[in-house]
């Protein structure tokens, strides 16, 4: 397989702020959830912006995921995003709640032309449709150990760019990518029959 050409990066050396926000949200910190029906919250994200507390520094984006939940029962979720309400660090520990912290990433990333290949025990690939084109989707792809610990999140694109939304929606109704045989699948082509461009988080 060829490797991924790289085709997106917009982060100037030495500037920090520079470049676009994989999740831009209109507040002075973002939170956003993915949310279960039946399990509740399986992943939370702290987006600081430009803001920082005494662990949480700016343009980062902090995933905690729920380690009682394992992806291989989650069909469909919702991608919640709003504010959180305050930029003080009691109120992100507040929002985190009991969820271990998985990883940090830069809120502005590289994105990859080509197609990721999962390494994780657990591997799940989910679809919605893209709030930037009503007439593509979008995926993301999640990855958690044995144990239930979130190990990635891939973001996939079906055209070129820098971000995975120009406008973070408040709320994203996402479902199980299946492959012709009905089956979980981790190729984005069962999504759709595009180029498909990749973000990962680690």
């Amino acid at each position: 397989m060829p490797m991924p050409r790289l085709i997106a990066s917009h982060l100037p050396a030495g500037d920090p702020l520079g470049g676009l926000e994989q999740l831009p949200v209109d507040t002075d910190i973002a939170k956003i959830r993915f949310k279960d029906e039946l399990l509740g919250d399986f992943l939370r994200i702290v987006a600081m912006s430009d803001h920082a507390t005494t662990n949480y520094r700016s343009m980062k984006e902090y995933h905690h995921g729920n380690t009682a939940a394992s992806i291989k029962d989650i069909t469909a979720f919702t991608l919640v995003a709003g504010s959180l309400g305050s930029t003080q660090e009691s109120a992100i520990t507040a929002f985190v709640g009991s969820f271990p912290q998985a990883f940090v990433v830069g809120q502005v990333a590289p994105w990859y032309l080509g197609v990721y290949e999962p390494t994780s025990a657990r591997k799940r690939l989910y679809k919605a449709t893209d709030p930037d084109d009503a007439n593509g989707l979008i995926g993301v792809l999640l990855e958690q150990d044995n144990q239930g610990n979130l190990t990635q999140v891939t973001w996939y694109k079906a055209k070129e760019t820098e971000v995975i939304f120009q406008a973070t929606p408040s709320s994203l109704e996402f479902s199980l990518v299946l492959d012709g045989n009905g089956a979980p699948s981790l190729d984005p082509s069962d999504i759709g029959g595009w180029t498909w461009y990749y973000c990962p988080s680690v």
